[in-house]
């Protein structure tokens, strides 16, 4: 954090508006991201921006809105899990939800296509 200046760094948790990049090896969780980016947002004091970690400066509200983003994603995800679809399937038919304007299609490249299969069998995974 840059408290002066108003300014956190995020890293790559909050890489912008795309499909994050989970890595459960490492104790990275996509039940969880969603809570663990609300409480950073809200713990920031006066905190006015954040860098990504692709290096673009947004507004707070912008990773208040994402901790939302991952939230809903993980919420759809195990409700999916829950009706017995499989992940081939939600990975092959989820799409960004319309009040996420803006944010990277996931079926925009191949790389992209992959993270967000991995993501939803991270959900899967950790969705008992």
């Amino acid at each position: 954090m840059f408290p002066a200046l108003r300014v956190m760094h995020a890293g790559d948790i909050f890489s912008g508006k795309n499909i994050p990049l989970l890595d459960a090896v490492n104790g990275g969780s996509g039940v969880d991201i969603g809570d663990t980016l609300a409480k950073a947002a809200a713990g920031v004091g006066n905190v006015e921006r954040v860098i990504t970690g692709h290096s673009t400066v947004v507004p707070l509200a912008d990773l208040r809105e994402y901790a939302e983003f991952n939230r809903d994603f993980r919420d759809e995800v195990q409700a999916a899990k829950k009706a017995g679809r499989s992940v081939d399937d939600v990975a092959r038919s989820w799409k960004i939800p319309a009040k996420y304007k803006g944010y990277a299609d996931p079926a925009a490249t191949e790389a992209a296509a992959m993270r967000l299969r991995n993501n939803v069998q991270i959900v899967f995974d950790e969705t008992k």
